[in-house]
């Protein structure tokens, strides 16, 4: 069954949180620092058809955080030099990565569906089991992005993926290489998000509160939830997505 196809089916619904676990577990040994975001609104809005480097720059700046941790650069500083055009396209990208992000979280849209996910979980007491639940709210609107525009697009979900397969490692290398990043890790751990593909799975309730788990595991506001907390978040799932879902203009 092609993965499109199981995206589509549903047959991802209602998985318990240990099965998100073993799907990820090699992963999660191998680069335990990372969190998925919204990497693909990044390039469900400002993707090039068939121009791979510049399409991976769109999450290139996300990728650096959490693939080399701690690395501290400023994409947006590197001005590569004249002449290579495929890391000129990696560079634009991450440039517009940067844009998107700034409009993005000065938008209304995003103040918006904040406040409103800030009130609902107010409401349903999630404080009383997860705490910071403004942080839950922000990351979530970021999320449940992702998610909305992958039910409505889920081709895209595919080009997405095709065009990080597609962009040239040595292109890759050069970039990195260019501003003293360790490359070779780089390399590792893309080729293992590509492998995992874990972002088909964000449709499914128990990968949303998985991948919010982990985030704030992380950043350590958290230890692993009990399965009272992750119940608590998961309920509040579908109400979250219709917010999220009410409130955006395609």
């Amino acid at each position: 069954m092609g993965r499109q196809r199981r995206y589509k089916s549903g047959l991802l619904q209602r998985r318990p949180l240990s099965a998100y676990k073993r799907l990820n577990h090699s992963y999660r040994r191998r680069n335990p620092t990372f969190a998925f975001l919204n990497f693909f609104a990044h390039f469900y809005f400002d993707h090039r058809l068939e121009q791979h480097p510049y399409n991976t720059g769109l999450v290139l700046p996300d990728f650096l955080r959490n693939f080399l941790p701690g690395s501290r650069v400023r994409v947006e500083q590197l001005a590569p030099a004249q002449g290579d055009s495929e890391v000129q396209a990696l560079w634009e990208g991450c440039l517009m990565h940067l844009e998107r992000d700034r409009r993005f979280h000065g938008s209304a849209y995003f103040k918006e569906a904040d406040a409103a996910l800030k009130d609902l979980f107010r409401r349903e007491g999630l404080g009383k089991t997860v705490p910071r639940t403004w942080l839950a709210a922000h990351l979530l609107v970021e999320l449940m992005l992702d998610r909305v525009l992958m039910k409505q697009s889920p081709a895209l979900l595919d080009a997405f993926y095709h065009s990080l397969r597609n962009t040239p490692p040595t292109a890759t290398t050069r970039f990195l290489e260019d501003a003293q990043l360790d490359a070779g890790t780089f390399l590792q751990r893309l080729e293992r998000f590509n492998s995992v593909a874990y972002l088909y799975h964000y449709p499914d309730d128990g990968a949303m509160t998985y991948s919010l788990m982990r985030i704030y595991m992380q950043a350590r506001v958290t230890p692993e939830w009990t399965l009272t907390q992750q119940e608590a978040v998961r309920t509040l799932l579908p109400e979250a997505e219709a917010i999220v879902t009410e409130r955006i203009s395609l």
